[in-house]
């Protein structure tokens, strides 16, 4: 079994302006880690749903890994969690690990199935490993943005609801007791597989360089536009054409060998 994840508390501890390095250079480097849950619970409308996790791990080349712990709200959106004097490197592993809390509870999703309350409950340290396929490079002194998407639509698809056991109007879903525990493990397993690495176009700068290739390109283009001076060529034919008449006056000289005269 695996977990959950999305962020309730905006963790913001940026980077003070005033901590540049003595040389004039530029401050500690810092790391955003953005959880963007969307969609809604398909035939369950959600009331509530969070988790905790006791790490977040972003693994890097450096060796310098970040981590930290944090409870998140999977109803939240856009929640940024900041992770300030960040490792210069490429990121290219996002590791979340659920841990309990006090009572025992590491994932809950609440909700309504129709007339009926449903309760999903989790108490496993399941792990989410999330990769980017070329990496995020953090540089010096600057800023990273890592976005997690959470399909929330995921969550309760494929899973037949109308079979489990209800008590008191209550459908609790637990993936390590009672009469629902299939139905648990297959909507845990669903949640987990609901994260996925966003958009990361936002730290690509390639844009910049695509640009001056296009006005070096339109460079090129006037260049080829002073081609046609080559029609100089056909005046300089023209001059050939005179050469011509000039042989052809010397030729009407022959006749002075009457000379022979």
């Amino acid at each position: 079994m695996r977990s959950v994840i999305a962020v309730l508390a905006l963790l913001a501890s940026s980077c003070d302006p005033g901590e540049e390095a003595p040389d004039g250079g530029s401050g500690a480097a810092a790391l955003e880690l953005v959880f963007q849950p969307s969609g809604e619970g398909g035939a369950v409308a959600l009331d509530l749903a969070s988790a905790r996790f006791d790490e977040i791990r972003l693994v890097s080349d450096s060796g310098e890994d970040l981590q930290t712990a944090a409870e998140i709200d999977l109803l939240a959106s856009n929640t940024v969690l900041t992770l300030a004097d960040a490792a210069p490197g490429l990121y290219s592993r996002v590791r979340l690990k659920l841990g309990a809390d006090d009572d025992g509870e590491a994932l809950r999703v609440d909700g309504r199935f129709g007339a009926v309350t449903v309760e999903l409950r989790a108490r496993g340290d399941d792990e989410i490993d999330l990769r980017c396929p070329e990496g995020e490079r953090l540089d010096p002194g600057g800023r990273l943005r890592i976005e997690l998407d959470v399909d929330r639509t995921r969550w309760f698809a494929g899973v037949d609801l109308s079979s489990a056991d209800v008590e008191g109007g209550v459908m609790v879903l637990d993936p390590d007791d009672g009469e629902n525990r299939e139905l648990a493990e297959g909507v845990v397993e669903r949640v987990l597989e609901s994260f996925s690495i966003g958009d990361t176009s936002s730290n690509d700068h390639s844009g910049e360089d695509d640009d001056v290739g296009a006005e070096d390109d339109d460079g090129g283009a006037e260049d080829d536009d002073g081609g046609p001076d080559d029609d100089g060529g056909a005046e300089d034919d023209g001059g050939g054409a005179e050469d011509d008449g000039g042989g052809a006056e010397d030729d009407g000289g022959g006749p002075d060998d009457g000379g022979a005269d």
